[in-house]
């Protein structure tokens, strides 16, 4: 039976999110914390989490790109998203991350449940819209999760710089930059820096700086 780890940083909806998960069969509430910054070590430490449901913002502040580091770092688990706060930016900078779901903290349980076992099934891109559960091609591009280094890559290319600085920058050498840089392409479906540079103008991503 899968375990689910929530984090959010309102007593009551984590209260409401264990009461909601104790009436889904075939899913278990494992445990709460009240920050994704403590929830590393926590990830670090028990191997029996599953599927993680975390919310966005804490005291105003977006921690997607905290949240994405995690993902990248612990890929075997499930992650959702639950948050008041949804916008097709955010929705698409959260799968571009690696996010298997997006969801509004105001679905029902049965919309919860599903999510769940879509999710931990292997769907990828699962996001609520009105009262539908679908996958997010609705209202965000189908792309491959970016890793960490792929968007050191491309920050470094905004910032104009060839292969061989980002190779000299980064460590690395300009066989593996060009090789991260073929990749970064048919991740996003472009074919030159200057496409590159225009998708992230029009599709902001935290943790990207021009």
């Amino acid at each position: 039976m899968p375990n689910v780890f929530c984090v959010d940083d309102h007593a009551l909806i984590l209260e409401g999110l264990k009461n909601l998960l104790e009436q889904v069969e075939h899913f278990n509430w494992i445990g709460e914390c009240n920050h994704p910054d403590k929830l590393e070590q926590i990830l670090s430490n028990d191997r029996n989490i599953h599927i993680v449901l975390v919310d966005v913002f804490y005291n105003r502040e977006n921690k997607l790109v905290r949240i994405g580091s995690m993902v990248q770092k612990f890929n075997q688990v499930k992650w959702i998203i639950l948050s008041a706060y949804e916008s097709p930016a955010l929705v698409q900078q959260a799968f571009l991350y690696g996010v298997a779901g997006y969801l509004r903290k105001d679905i029902t349980m049965l919309e919860l449940s599903q999510a769940l076992k879509l999710v931990w099934s292997g769907r990828q891109n699962i996001t609520c819209l009105g009262s539908t559960l679908l996958p997010s091609t609705h209202i965000t591009t189908d792309r491959e999760a970016l890793s960490s280094r792929e968007m050191d890559i491309i920050n470094l290319i905004i910032k104009g710089l060839t292969e061989q600085l980002i190779a000299e920058s980064l460590f690395i050498s300009k066989h593996t930059v060009h090789s991260h840089r073929k990749n970064i392409f048919r991740k996003l479906g472009i074919h030159s820096n200057s496409e590159l540079i225009r998708y992230f103008i029009e599709n902001p991503l935290h943790g990207i700086g021009y």
